[in-house]
């Protein structure tokens, strides 16, 4: 079992983020975030686009990626550790770091609720964070303390995270980490139920937690926050990680392709199923695609799709000929560039977009940002050449003090030998078969 870097969660990681960036930069700096839009447009159209629309909703695919990542690493820690024998098994550690991992995410999505998020509706109100909503309106923007009961990308990836490395310390503590077979199905059988009975949960609870918010009962309203809480609602998001996490072991334990192509199309089907049975017998609104947090058919949908991908992607790259990774590598270099930085990117592209669509608005001499295709384009096109050479510069620095180096370093600190997470000679030159986590 050899552990290599996983070079297709780059490119997806990547994927995700360039994803983030254009549609955010349509949704908040072109439309206003104005839910009521989506109403106005052809629900044809809608129904058409929406499988692409729910494979770049950048949360869950996160949270399928960050399991994935997470599984990985920690059965390659777990598996020198037997190789090589010690005094004392790695597993606690593993637990203690993804807890900082986690901590640390959850900070920085406080950070971002507080100064980065762009402006929404959440709530029944339209509410402001206190830099990018500013820049945006070009005035001080009023802070709405709702916006902490807001469960964003990372607050999601830092429970997943969370859930994740706990399950694994419990089924691996007492030898469990030979029980193969038993960890596979626990782990599928933990997602499969964890999405189930997510849409019981938010009937009995959204209710709760709207009012717990509107009644100034925060305590209340934060831990509903940590189990339903929108808009990315550890019920059912997590089950996202989980799946990711059982392609990490398929990964880390060279389990035989055919049998990955089998049980992760087989998973992606019943999911899909699901997902369109539901539809057909409760149909489907439009509004359901801007709806906090989505219903559980779209959910069903996504992971279908997300499934499908992964297995694809899997099979035929991580699973496929060594010249046929290394070409892969060569031709997502872009991708895996802002792979590297994801968490900096998400942090900041709204203060990037909304500075650059402000100069759109100067230029326009309008008070919001027009809606012409003359406008829309170039702005898009603005936002893919700064993101474009900010990367390539940064790279010359090993993306240095970054969110990514401040999270990396307290990591390695942990580990007490450095890391080559962001050194660009092996993350995204180095030969794609070398061990580079």
């Amino acid at each position: 079992m050899n552990s290599r870097r996983l070079v297709y969660l780059d490119a997806m990681r990547g994927l995700g983020i360039l994803g983030v960036v254009f549609v955010h930069g349509l949704a908040s700096v072109v439309f206003g975030n104005e839910a009521g839009l989506v109403a106005g447009f052809n629900p044809a159209l809608i129904i058409c686009l929406a499988p692409v629309a729910l494979l770049f909703t950048w949360a869950p695919m996160f949270a399928m990626i960050s399991g994935t990542a997470n599984a990985y690493v920690m059965h390659g820690a777990m598996l020198r550790y037997e190789r090589e024998g010690g005094a004392k098994s790695p597993l606690n550690d593993l637990l203690a770091r993804g807890v900082v991992n986690s901590v640390s995410l959850y900070v920085l999505s406080i950070l971002n609720m507080t100064f980065l998020h762009h402006s929404m509706e959440f709530n029944g109100a339209f509410r402001h964070t206190l830099l990018t909503s500013s820049l945006q309106h070009g005035e001080i923007a009023p802070f709405s303390l709702q916006l902490l009961f807001y469960n964003d990308a990372l607050a999601l990836i830092a429970t997943s995270g969370l859930v994740t490395t706990v399950t694994l310390w419990l089924l691996w503590r007492g030898g469990g980490f030979q029980r193969v077979r038993r960890n596979f199905v626990a782990l599928g059988l933990m997602a499969a139920c964890w999405m189930a009975v997510s849409p019981w949960l938010h009937h009995r609870l959204d209710g709760v937690f709207y009012n717990a918010l509107d009644n100034n009962a925060y305590l209340l309203a934060f831990g509903l926050k940590s189990v339903i809480g929108p808009n990315q609602a550890p019920f059912p998001n997590v089950a996202f990680g989980l799946c990711g996490a059982l392609f990490g072991l398929a990964l880390a334990r060279q389990v035989e392709p055919g049998r990955i192509r089998r049980t992760g199309y087989a998973a992606s089907a019943l999911c899909l199923t699901a997902g369109v049975t539901i539809i057909a017998f409760q149909g489907v609104r439009v509004e359901e695609l801007v709806q906090h947090t989505f219903p559980i058919k779209l959910h069903l949908l996504n992971l279908g799709i997300m499934l499908a991908v992964t297995t694809v992607v899997v099979d035929k790259i991580e699973c496929g000929p060594q010249a046929r990774r290394e070409a892969f590598a060569r031709w997502t270099v872009f991708l895996r560039r802002a792979g590297a930085v994801t968490l900096t990117i998400f942090l900041l592209e709204g203060v990037v977009a909304v500075t650059i669509g402000r100069a759109f608005i100067y230029m326009a001499g309008t008070e919001s940002f027009p809606r012409q295709a003359v406008f829309v384009v170039p702005f898009l096109l603005s936002l893919w050449v700064f993101w474009d050479v900010a990367l390539r510069q940064w790279e010359r620095w090993h993306f240095r003090f970054g969110f990514e180096w401040l999270v990396v370093g307290i990591n390695a600190m942990l580990r007490g030998r450095r890391s080559l997470r962001l050194n660009p000679a092996y993350v995204l030159k180095g030969a794609p078969g070398r061990r580079t986590l």
